[in-house]
Order: C-alpha cells, then sequence, then structure tokens
C-alpha cells in the first residue's frame, strides 16, 4: 500500500478522487489485495474489463513521458528552487523569475540539479551557464527569468532572460544523458528524500527564518543610502544605525551554518525592536 499512498502523493490526489481501479501485476491477482486496495479507495470495484497486459503497455508509455526526477537551480542559501518538478508530463516549459542576491554583482551563475532534496549539495549537479555581464546594481535591482524547456527526447533546453535589462540574455542545450542518474540511482535518490523528509522540512523552516533576517537587515542597508531618510535623523543616530547594520550583517555571515531557527527569530526580533525607535523619529 505504500506504493499507492506514494503515488497518490506524488499527483497530488486523495484517495475520493480516483473514480476507476485497474489492478495488473501478479500480486494484484491475490484476494487479500484486491480487498485492500479497495477499502483504501472506498470500496469501489476494480474494472474488469480491461486486458492488464495492455494496462502495463499503457502505464510505461505515460510513464516514459514524464520527467522521473525533478530539475531544479540553485538559489543563493545553497538551497533548490524545483523549475520543473518530477513526475510533469513532457514536453514541458517552464519559467521562474529571479534577482541578483549580491550588491553589484556582475553576472549570475545559474546551476542545474536533478533530484528531490532541499539543498543542493544533497542533490546531483548537472551543468551551469552564466548570464551577463550585466550593470552593477543594488542587490534584487537586476531582474531575470530562467525558463527549463524539457522534450520527451531528454534534452533540456535552458534560457537566462533579463526583464529589467534588454539584449541581456543566454541559451544552453543539455543533454540528460550527460551526468544524469540511472533509473537506480534515482530510485535511491528517491528514497533517500523519503528517509530525510523531516530534516529537510526543518531546514527549510530555518532557512525561511533567515530569509526573514537577511531582508530586514538589507532594508536598513537600503535606507542608509537614501538621503531622503538619512536628512529625517541625527547625524548619531545614523551612526547607531550603522553600527547596528554592520553587527548584525557580520553575525549573519559568521553564523550562517551554526544557528538555529529559534535564533534566528530571536535575532530578528531584537533587531526590529532597536531600529523601530529610529524608523518612528
Amino acid at each position: 500500500m505504500a506504493v499507492v499512498e506514494s503515488t497518490l502523493k506524488d499527483s497530488k490526489l486523495a484517495s475520493k478522487d480516483i473514480k476507476q481501479i485497474v489492478l495488473v501485476g501478479g500480486s494484484s491477482k491475490i484476494p487479500r489485495v484486491q480487498e485492500l486496495i479497495m477499502d483504501f479507495f472506498d470500496g469501489k470495484q476494480r474494472i474488469q474489463s480491461i486486458n492488464p497486459d495492455e494496462a502495463v503497455t499503457v502505464g510505461a508509455a505515460l510513464l516514459a513521458s514524464s520527467i522521473v526526477n525533478a530539475s531544479s537551480v540553485e538559489v543563493v542559501d545553497g538551497s533548490l528552487d524545483v523549475i520543473i518538478p518530477r513526475n510533469t508530463k513532457l514536453p514541458a516549459t517552464l519559467t521562474h523569475a529571479y534577482t541578483t542576491a549580491r550588491d553589484y554583482q556582475f553576472r549570475s551563475s545559474i546551476k542545474v540539479y536533478e533530484g528531490e532534496r532541499l539543498m543542493a549539495a544533497d542533490n546531483n549537479y548537472l551543468s551551469k551557464f552564466f548570464l551577463g555581464p550585466y550593470p552593477q546594481l543594488p542587490k534584487g535591482d537586476f531582474k531575470y527569468r530562467v525558463t527549463f524547456s524539457l522534450g520527451v527526447d531528454g534534452i533540456l533546453n535552458m534560457s537566462a532572460v533579463s526583464t529589467s535589462h534588454s539584449n541581456i540574455n543566454i541559451s544552453f542545450r543539455f543533454t540528460r544523458d550527460q551526468n544524469s542518474l540511472t533509473t537506480d540511482e534515482i530510485t535511491n535518490m528517491l528514497q533517500q528524500a523519503e528517509l530525510f523528509k523531516k530534516k529537510d522540512h526543518e531546514q527549510s523552516i530555518r532557512l525561511k527564518h533567515r530569509r526573514a533576517l537577511v531582508d530586514t537587515v538589507y532594508d536598513l542597508k537600503k535606507k542608509l543610502r537614501s538621503q531622503i531618510f538619512k536628512d529625517k535623523l541625527e547625524p548619531q543616530s545614523i551612526q547607531q544605525l550603522q553600527a547596528t547594520f554592520n553587527a548584525c550583517n557580520d553575525w549573519i555571515e559568521e553564523n550562517n551554518e551554526r544557528e538555529t531557527t529559534e535564533t534566528f527569530i530571536r535575532v530578528l526580533k531584537e533587531f526590529k525592536e532597536i531600529t523601530s525607535n529610529y524608523y518612528r523619529s
């Protein structure tokens, strides 16, 4: 039943959404197995008018026309942003939007992975390509979109196009048999993803609160660049805010890997309490 449950989960369906049941394979002839499956699907009766061998052939063809592993890009905190999810029907074309993650960078390295784990280091690296050079702007001001187009032939066409500046784009073609995992390796990777699901979930929450802290601290940096904002403050207040920014920014850099979710929440709360007094002045 574990296979049935995981298949439903992958398809984002519940047992009540299934209208008909077709059983194939040797074990499906066992009465107890038939009973368990029908009970799982709320008493729905299996269809016996379909040839099991033909059903297997059709199922294999459908599986062959879908991607068996997620295609993703690495983002600034080392996690993956999935562009084409596992089991997506092929051919498929999907696009995600991004911005620069650091001040005054002049190009973006777009690293491509396959796998189901949260962190890039725990997945299979496929390739990378670069977008740039482009104007060196404050963090977030240069915007671009990354598009993955994956065909049934296994060829992944990737492109990155700036949405904030014209004539800045790059295209790249990757054949999935280059560096791609074997079927057995994919199966093992999926098992690992299931095994470490709780750990990855906890890590995703940790990264969420770290991003909230990073974004809030950077928001202060942007304010300190604004003459309109600084004109409202005394020179001493500006110096104190700059010192607060420097201290918290250094702390983030030094404690990127070690600190817990609770610590990031606490530091963000303290940072807001310190800076809010100046924002109201």
